[in-house]
Parts: structure tokens; C-alpha cells; sequence
């Protein structure tokens, strides 16, 4: 109890460093019935090292404060401790995770742990992966890209009469090659020009719509992405 009450000041303190080594000590001197409530100590102390000395995070990351975490919950039979525990838990693992020092789960195999907190933990993974996946497939779609194509209303203005003109040749000089060549350059240009506008107009729709299917997988992995953060308490 006395290396318990020395770690509890040197906390008070911001001796993290100190503080771990008493709780350490206590651990020896501890009653069964006492270290769930030391380890809980110490992974947070261990925590709050990691966090704040500069040269340690360098160095260390948040996985002895998950372990300690681990055996506290091991030891914590009664569960009276495990909210606090696991809560202590989600902190190291959120705080990995920014690191990027890859996931803790596997550490559990290794810990004797009640069902609930290893429920609770395992969700807590399988909701820390799911964002982690989500985030590397969130792109802001581009722009459209395309232009609305305009409606070719100034060749229909120009051809329709220019068509309706050569059909007067034709049967005025029905045994002349001349005036069916004229009909159908006019009929072939007029086709050209309505098939391209077609052709640009069908492109346009196309990248609207893949526009507007990004758009709404944008939107739900945002929508998602918000959800897992506030579930996690990110």
C-alpha cells in the first residue's frame, strides 16, 4: 500500500516515470484481491508517460499500457474494475492507432480476459479496423469533367432547309447525278453532326452518373466514418 500511495503522488505529480516504478513495487505486496486496482494504476501512468515525455514516445508506444490493461482484467474476477479497465483500454488502442503502430488484437490471445471484456474489446477492434478501412477508400469525387453538350440547334436550323431545297432538283432532274449527290452529302453531314452530338451527349450522362454514384459512396462513408468516431470516442 505504501509503493501504491508513493505512485499515486508521483502522478500528482507528472512523474510518470516514478510513478510506474512504485506501482511496480506494489505489485509485489499486493493482496489478489488489490492488483486489478494497481494495474489499473499503472496502465494508466504508463499511458500518460507515453503521452507526454517526448523522448519515451519516441521510442515506446502504447502497448505496455494496453498489456497492463490486460492483466488488470485478468485479475479483476469480480469485474468490479472493468469498465474503468476497459475504458483504459480504448485509450492506448485510439492513441496506436493515430501512431500507426498496427493493432493490439493479437495481444489478447495471450490473457485470460471475462467474455464481456473480450467482447467489448473485439468490438472495439473490429470498429477501429472498419475506420481505418473506410478511411483509405474516402476520395472526394472530382467535378463532372465534361460540359453538358448543346443541342445542335443551329445545324437543324441550316440543314432542314437546305435539304428541303435539294429535293426540288431531284424532281425537276430526276435522270441527273448531280442533284442526289447534293441530297446526300446534305443528309450524310446532317447524320455526322446529330451522331457526334449523340455520342458526346451519351459520355456526358455517363460521367454524371458516375459522378453521383462517388458522390453517394462519398456520402455513406462519411455518414459511416462519423458514426464509428463517436462510437469509439474519436
Amino acid at each position: 500500500e505504501v509503493q501504491e500511495v508513493r505512485g499515486a503522488a508521483f502522478c500528482a505529480l507528472e512523474q510518470y516515470g516514478r510513478a510506474i516504478d512504485a506501482f511496480k513495487k506494489a505489485l509485489a505486496h499486493a493482496q489478489s484481491s488489490q492488483l486489478s486496482g494497481v494495474y489499473l494504476r499503472l496502465a494508466r501512468a504508463q499511458y500518460q508517460l507515453v503521452r507526454y515525455d517526448d523522448d519515451y514516445s519516441q521510442t515506446g508506444a502504447y502497448k505496455d499500457a494496453f498489456l497492463f490493461c490486460l492483466a488488470g482484467l485478468r485479475e479483476d474476477k469480480d469485474q468490479q474494475l472493468e469498465d474503468e479497465l476497459l475504458e483504459c483500454a480504448y485509450s492506448s488502442i485510439k492513441a496506436n492507432m493515430w501512431r500507426g503502430d498496427g493493432s493490439f488484437r493479437p495481444l489478447l490471445a495471450g490473457y485470460a480476459i471475462s467474455p464481456s471484456a473480450d467482447r467489448a474489446l473485439n468490438s472495439y477492434f473490429d470498429k477501429v479496423e472498419e475506420l481505418e478501412e473506410l478511411r483509405a477508400r474516402l476520395i472526394h469525387p472530382g467535378r463532372v469533367g465534361k460540359a453538358e453538350p448543346d443541342f445542335p440547334i443551329g445545324s437543324l436550323l441550316l440543314m432542314s432547309p437546305l435539304i428541303l431545297l435539294s429535293m426540288g432538283p431531284l424532281s425537276a432532274f430526276p435522270d441527273r447525278i448531280l442533284p442526289y449527290v447534293v441530297f446526300l452529302v446534305l443528309i450524310s453531314v446532317t447524320v455526322v453532326r446529330f451522331s457526334i452530338y449523340a455520342s458526346q451527349k451519351r459520355r456526358y450522362n455517363e460521367a454524371v452518373k458516375t459522378y453521383e454514384r462517388e458522390q453517394a459512396e462519398y456520402e455513406a462513408i462519411s455518414e459511416r466514418i462519423d458514426t464509428l468516431r463517436h462510437e469509439l470516442g474519436l
